[in-house]
C-alpha cells in the first residue's frame, strides 16, 4: 500500500523550497494566508513561486483557506458575505491554477459569546453555515476541486 505524504507550506520561496527538498513528498497542502491573497497580483506571484520548483507531474496540491478573510476578519462560516465569498473564490482560483485535488476550509465561528455553547444556540449557528458552505461546495464542484471541511 502506498501512503501519500503531504507537507504544509505557505507560498513563500523559503517554505516551498524547504518542502521540496529530498526526499520529495507526494504533495503539499498550500496554506494561503490573508497576506498571500490580498493584492491584485496574488495569482501571478504564487504561480511564480511554485513554477520555480522542479516538481513531477504527479505532484498533488491541496489549498487551504486562511484564518482571516481579505478584510482581515476571522474566517467565520456563519458569515455569508462578500468578504468571505471573495476569500473562498481566491483560494479556489489558486487551487485551479495549481490543479489542486482539494480545498480545505475550517468550520469555525469565532465569538466571545458564551451563549453559543448552549445546544439551541449551537444549532442556530450550524444552520447559519448553510449558505456559505453551499457556496463553497458549489464553487469547488465548478472548479473540479474536492471540498474538504475541517
Amino acid at each position: 500500500m502506498v501512503t501519500e505524504i503531504l507537507l504544509k507550506a505557505r507560498p513563500t520561496n523559503d517554505q516551498l523550497r524547504d518542502r521540496a527538498e529530498a526526499p520529495l513528498p507526494d504533495g503539499m497542502e498550500l496554506y494561503l494566508d490573508r497576506a498571500d491573497l490580498a493584492d491584485d497580483n496574488y495569482l501571478d506571484r504564487i504561480r511564480s513561486e511554485v513554477s520555480s520548483l522542479d516538481l513531477p507531474s504527479t505532484f498533488s496540491w491541496i489549498v487551504e483557506a486562511p484564518i482571516r478573510t481579505l478584510q482581515s476578519r476571522f474566517f467565520d462560516l456563519t458569515a455569508d458575505d462578500e468578504d468571505h465569498r471573495e476569500t473562498i473564490g481566491r483560494v479556489l482560483a489558486v487551487g485551479q491554477m495549481l490543479g489542486a485535488v482539494a480545498a480545505n476550509i475550517h468550520v469555525v465561528a469565532p465569538t466571545l459569546d458564551g451563549e453559543t455553547l448552549s445546544a439551541a444556540k449551537r444549532m442556530r449557528c450550524l444552520d447559519q453555515t448553510r449558505g456559505l458552505l453551499q457556496f463553497y461546495v458549489d464553487r469547488c464542484k465548478d472548479s473540479g476541486i474536492i471540498p474538504q471541511v475541517e
